[in-house]
């Protein structure tokens, strides 16, 4: 655990709740105290892309994954966005994305 906090602690410490601080089974939201930024932690592996609905990127917004500092390809759909994700992702427990709002 400490490792992972190591690595994603800033979607935890000094966050707040979102409403709808979920989407489905696998994805939790929490939100920077400046509301800049809202972390989707991912409970499991979503392959290799992901579609979310509960947040939207601000335009030309920067999605990264916490820990890679890598920049991920995303695109806006209907009603959210599509995020595509890294071929191997690293730790074993859950992933963060961070995305500008």
């Amino acid at each position: 655990m400490g490792k992972w906090l190591d690595v994603n602690g800033e979607a935890i410490y000094g966050t707040k709740s979102l409403k709808a601080y979920k989407e489905g089974n696998d994805v939790r939201y929490t939100a920077s105290k400046d509301g800049k930024f809202v972390y989707a932690i991912l409970l499991k592996d979503p392959g290799g892309s992901l579609t979310l609905t509960q947040v939207s990127p601000a335009e030309k917004g920067v999605v990264t994954m916490l820990g890679s500092g890598k920049k991920l390809k995303w695109k806006k759909t209907g009603d959210g966005f599509t995020v595509k994700m890294p071929k191997k992702l690293s730790g074993e427990h859950a992933w963060v994305l961070k995305i500008p709002v």
